[in-house]
């Protein structure tokens, strides 16, 4: 509730809307663009736009080489091959079913705490995990071979 809250949700909020439409900008402008080439593309892009901001903010001291090895490590594992696999599923599944993959991270993050920090695991997480990764399959057409349907979509598997 302190000053900048309201600049902060607008920053959350205007994220999830770019995220949602440069999924779909990619498939429908980029989609015959290899997803290595779109991965590159789109960190090179996004490294020069966030450059001012790293300009203005230098540390006062250098980080440390254990600093500098952990942020290079998360840049090219953490970003670098996970834009890769992003943009391949861009193509193959397209972008509906790719942004889903949004919804595993509160799993992975509840996971992660359990493992390495001992955090506890409430009921109400464990439901709200399955909750979410039931509407997941539903969105991706999981449980389409098994009578669940997209719009549109037949219900015999075959020719006429």
């Amino acid at each position: 509730g302190g000053q900048g809250t309201g600049l902060a949700v607008l920053a959350a909020l205007t994220a999830c809307l770019l995220y949602g439409y440069g999924a779909n900008f990619i498939k429908r402008f980029l989609n015959h663009v290899p997803p290595r080439v779109a991965s590159a593309g789109s960190l090179f892009w996004a490294a020069l736009v966030l450059m001012p901001l790293g300009i203005w903010q230098v540390p006062s001291e250098v980080p440390s080489f254990q600093a500098w090895l952990c942020a290079l490590l998360l840049a090219v594992l953490c970003t670098g091959v996970a834009f890769i696999f992003f943009f391949g599923l861009l193509q193959r599944v397209g972008p509906v079913s790719t942004t889903t993959v949004a919804y595993l991270i509160p799993a992975f993050g509840i996971f992660w705490g359990w493992l390495i920090l001992g955090e506890q695991v409430s009921t109400r997480m464990i439901i709200g995990m399955m909750l979410s990764l039931l509407g997941t399959t539903f969105v991706t057409g999981f449980w389409r071979g098994r009578g669940f349907r997209r719009r549109g979509q037949s219900s015999q598997s075959g020719p006429n």
